[in-house]
């Protein structure tokens, strides 16, 4: 997840994690807040995706995955399941 992360910093995506910084805990209110004018994209790890499922509605749940789908929550039904080869990949999307 880290290299993601770093990848999409690199190529200038900003993003909100919920962290607010590198080694940050996890705030549910830091990722659920409005997006600042320069985050368009928030990445969730795997461990508090149920959390924040629970707390707020979701209106586009993309799982890019590299080596197997992510179990969808139910309230994510629609979601969809993109394979990637490689981090780069996802850079390509944006």
């Amino acid at each position: 997840m880290l290299e993601i992360k770093k990848s999409f910093w690199d190529a200038g995506a900003r993003f909100n994690d919920g962290t607010g910084y590198h080694g940050g805990i996890f705030r549910m209110d830091e990722l659920v807040s409005p997006p600042a004018s320069d985050l368009t994209i928030k990445i969730v790890d795997g461990a508090n995706l149920a959390s924040l499922m629970e707390a707020v509605r979701i209106k586009e749940f993309h799982d890019f995955y590299v080596s197997e789908i992510f179990d969808t929550p139910h309230k994510a039904a629609n979601a969809s399941h993109v394979f990637v080869r490689s981090f780069e990949d996802l850079l390509q999307v944006l």
